[in-house]
């Protein structure tokens, strides 16, 4: 059903494009096995960030698998118990996505992290998926791209680096849920983040 789902998406293409490229949430980490038996001569970027930050959006954004988790639980626990529950929940969920993703050591699947994420690791990155050379004339309109806000449909907004403000929200005992249960396996994916930067392919 995956397989076929991922055939009738690609007959979208033009007719002069020959690549597809598809992204996936952060749960579907937990199928990385699933993909990579399916199509294992298919180069995979997996993008990470540190989980930290990334608990902060979760519990001040919930993504569907908290909310479903926080909905199994929400008529019997109270608000103050229902919200460490949540923050373990998040812990525990990020580390089982990391972990997923550090088993799945195969070298057509590599590792980046946000804060490396810059113009030129795309660009190599590109190169790497074999994608057709960006033409120098769109040069200035790529590197516009990193300067404005991401969801900003309008690209009006200027991208800010938020890092130092999610470090700073994060509570004392997220914090020490995520150390817990997620810092292990997302420091072992930076390691391999290192490799990309210095493999040859790339």
């Amino acid at each position: 059903m995956l397989l076929g789902l991922i055939r009738a998406y690609s007959q979208f293409n033009p007719p002069n494009h020959r690549h597809s490229i598809f992204k996936f949430a952060s749960w579907n980490l937990l199928h990385i096995l699933q993909f990579r038996t399916i199509w294992p001569d298919v180069p995979c970027l997996i993008l990470i960030r540190d989980p930290v930050e990334v608990a902060v959006s979760c519990m001040k954004d919930p993504p569907g698998w908290l909310r479903k988790i926080h909905k199994k639980r929400e008529k019997i626990l109270s608000d103050q118990d229902s919200a460490a529950a949540d923050e373990d929940s998040c812990g525990r969920m990020l580390g089982d996505f990391f972990d997923a993703a550090l088993k799945q050591n195969d070298e057509l699947c590599h590792v980046l992290d946000y804060k490396n994420l810059t113009p030129h690791r795309v660009m190599k990155i590109a190169d790497w998926f074999k994608l057709p050379a960006l033409p120098p004339e769109r040069r200035p309109g790529f590197d516009k791209i990193f300067s404005t806000y991401s969801k900003d449909a309008s690209q009006q907004r200027k991208f800010v680096h938020d890092t130092a403000q999610k470090q700073d929200c994060a509570s004392p005992s997220l914090r020490e849920r995520i150390d817990s249960l997620a810092r292990k396996a997302y420091e072992g994916l930076l390691l391999r983040d290192a490799d990309v930067e210095m493999a040859s392919s790339i």
